[in-house]
């Protein structure tokens, strides 16, 4: 039998503010029981990722830190949200170690998945297995020093909020697609709609030669940019 199509979404963090608020977009939108894999260099934004999603649930700021060292880390959550497990697959060798931290992706196991939310970093170091099936997959690539590009995949339980997490993004950046070239775009881009100046003046450019009507002629204002 196929597995079910799974949506794929991209979205354009311009800065760490954009990498929090997707965080916190996706954090909403999590369960427990829910895994969100994160994969990307060091330095792409992983950590602060998971710090937004956190501070989203009402973990203090600041709490949040790399596990690298020891692993995992759990922190509170007020009420009665789920906890949230920071997990780092950096040193993970196999699954003898994810067991021995109660990740094991057996549904009804003794350890903690069922009654968290998971995010782990370096989560290709992980079996499909261990990760289990309600994940949440989130590759961040650079595009520069300040721009990550994110590409979510949701799985299992997850597809049937694909659509509620891609909105819950949109409202927090404002996610577009560039006119001319379809990448992402967010609002805080400084061509917005465009993703570049480039896209920008090929887009006049389709005005100026006739491939778009318009309804008044081209003025020099028009041609400042």
């Amino acid at each position: 039998m196929n597995a079910p199509f799974a949506p794929v979404r991209a979205a354009t963090s311009r800065n760490v503010d954009d990498t929090l608020a997707i965080g916190g977009a996706i954090a909403r939108c999590a369960c427990a029981g829910d895994v969100i894999a994160l994969d990307g260099m060091l330095g792409a934004g992983k950590t602060q990722l998971v710090r937004g999603m956190a501070e989203a649930l009402g973990v203090a700021d600041g709490q949040v830190s790399s596990p690298t060292f020891v692993m995992m880390h759990e922190y509170d959550t007020p009420g009665d949200q789920p906890v949230i497990v920071h997990v780092d697959a950096y040193r993970i060798t196999g699954a003898a170690d994810a067991m021995s931290i109660g990740l094991d992706g057996a549904p009804g196991s003794e350890g903690f998945a069922d009654n968290a939310i998971v995010v782990i970093e370096w989560a290709q170091r992980l079996s499909t297995e261990t990760l289990g099936e309600d994940v949440l997959h989130v590759k961040i690539d650079h595009v520069d020093e300040r721009t990550r590009r994110l590409t979510l995949t949701p799985a299992g339980s997850w597809l049937a909020r694909a659509e509620e997490l891609f909105l819950a993004i949109e409202r927090v950046i404002i996610l577009t697609q560039c006119p001319t070239c379809r990448a992402p775009v967010s609002a805080s881009a400084d061509t917005f709609p465009f993703c570049s100046a480039r896209c920008r003046t090929i887009d006049l450019g389709k005005w100026v030669d006739g491939r778009y009507r318009i309804s008044r002629p081209i003025d020099a204002a028009d041609l400042d940019d």
